[in-house]
């Protein structure tokens, strides 16, 4: 009963999307624009893959450092998730710097959620 509720309301929010989307294409005006942005990022990714190339070195150690980061992440939650199952409790401190005033500790705790797939 929910479930169909939200898959009702899901396709009526698509179709609202596939109408304001057929508006835009039928707009000359918007279509213009659309163009020339296209144009302003083929020249931005140049730019971009022409510095990427100046700093090839930095970027192999930033992929390193984003694999890294990425395995300490699974492991965190991993820890998180075997903790929670013996019924203790699983808190993180970081230190947090406003944008006014010193920095100060804040505890924080994970969040879990659930998803459904297909069978």
């Amino acid at each position: 009963m929910v479930f169909d509720r939200i898959e009702d309301t899901k396709s009526k929010i698509r179709n609202i999307n596939r109408m304001y989307k057929d508006e835009l294409a039928s707009n000359g005006q918007y279509q213009s624009a659309v163009d020339q942005i296209k144009t302003l990022q083929a020249q931005r990714k140049q730019i971009e893959r022409d510095t990427k190339e100046v700093m090839s070195k930095a970027f192999d150690e930033l992929a390193t450092l984003k694999a890294s980061m990425q395995g300490d992440k699974e492991l965190l939650a991993d820890i998180s998730v075997s903790e929670y199952a013996k019924g203790g409790s699983v808190k993180v401190k970081k230190m947090v710097r406003p944008r006014k005033g010193e920095p100060e500790e804040v505890e924080l705790v994970p969040k879990f959620s659930v998803k459904f797939g297909r069978v």
